[in-house]
């Protein structure tokens, strides 16, 4: 059976906080959710930790930073633990905006609570599917943006094989009620 690309779905939901593509200045409601998120993150403690990378500084522009962030599982040696980190790139703000960047972060949760848990999937669809909802099921409601859903399902869209940087930055240009 050959696996052929889905057309993109229609997903429904807003980007409507200019203050939410800055990554400097006074900041928005959903760039202090952002912020709670990563400390309830940060507290969890090992053996998840959180990297918070400024993308920017490293390289131009690294690969992959338009994500938003990814978890990297690094294997323990001997008898030392597996290390789960989140790494999350907030220069990215400018594309996705904070609370989506919010959505990311705790999707990555996810992916680590799965690791965690020992949680195998049966494809990287499933995967992506159950570390939606580990991040949601694992995160406090008020640090949950009220979009997390159609955000992840959104998201859901780069795991098909026509799927670009271009293409994501047009798509999130197309939801945000503002210029």
């Amino acid at each position: 059976m050959t696996c052929r690309s889905l057309p993109f779905r229609v997903v429904t939901f807003t980007l409507d906080c200019p203050a939410c593509f800055e990554l400097s200045g006074d900041g928005c409601i959903h760039r202090q959710r952002y912020g709670a998120a990563e400390e309830y993150i940060k507290k969890k403690g090992a053996p998840i930790h959180l990297v918070v990378v400024d993308g920017c500084r490293h390289e131009p522009e690294p690969v992959g930073w338009w994500k938003g962030g990814q978890m990297i599982t690094t294997p323990g040696i001997l008898n030392s633990p597996d290390r789960y980190d989140i790494w999350m790139y907030p220069t990215s703000c400018r594309y996705w905006g904070w609370d989506m960047l919010t959505a990311i972060l705790i999707h990555e949760f996810g992916h680590a609570l799965l690791q965690v848990e020992k949680v195998r999937c049966g494809d990287i669809r499933e995967e992506e599917r159950q570390a939606n909802k580990y991040g949601h099921d694992n995160m406090p409601l008020e640090l949950i943006p009220e979009q997390y859903w159609a955000y992840r399902e959104f998201c859901l869209q780069s795991y098909q094989s026509n799927y670009t940087e271009e293409r994501l930055r047009s798509a999130l240009r197309k939801h945000r009620s503002f210029s």
